[in-house]
């Protein structure tokens, strides 16, 4: 739809939510939003297509390969699972969401309630402004 120039999800774990970020214009809110929702009606009903899901689990073990990129980035990585009392590496934690199979993603966005959307809104610097500094 070409309504964002950035929107991912991102769980927490530790705290049970997950959060939507979405980087939109924002004359395009109203319409981010609804197709934000719809799609996660979608994934509730079960419209998933063995594609999707098999991108999605490429890009979840992609994130987690990429974890051996930052020395801090994987420190955070094993200090949080051993707080959390679970002894698991970022490739076998990306090998068990690779079996996950598309029953256990409906069954789990069967659990998603909406509590909280917030809209952050910066105003732009003018030209002006910008060439003075």
């Amino acid at each position: 739809m070409s309504l964002c120039y950035t929107c991912f999800a991102s769980l927490d774990g530790a705290k049970g939510i997950m959060t939507v970020y979405a980087g939109i214009d924002p004359a395009n809110r109203e319409r981010a939003e609804k197709a934000i929702f719809e799609q996660i009606e979608r994934i509730k009903n079960g419209d998933i297509s063995d594609n999707e899901l098999a991108l999605a689990k490429l890009e979840l073990s992609n994130t987690y390969k990429e974890l051996y990129d930052s020395p801090a980035v994987l420190e955070s990585w094993f200090i949080g699972r051993r707080l959390a009392g679970i002894e698991q590496t970022p490739e076998e934690f990306a090998r068990s969401l690779v079996s996950v199979e598309k029953e256990q993603v409906i069954d789990s966005a069967s659990y998603l309630l909406c509590d909280t959307v917030y809209f952050l809104e910066g105003t732009a610097a003018s030209d002006d402004a910008i060439e003075e500094e």
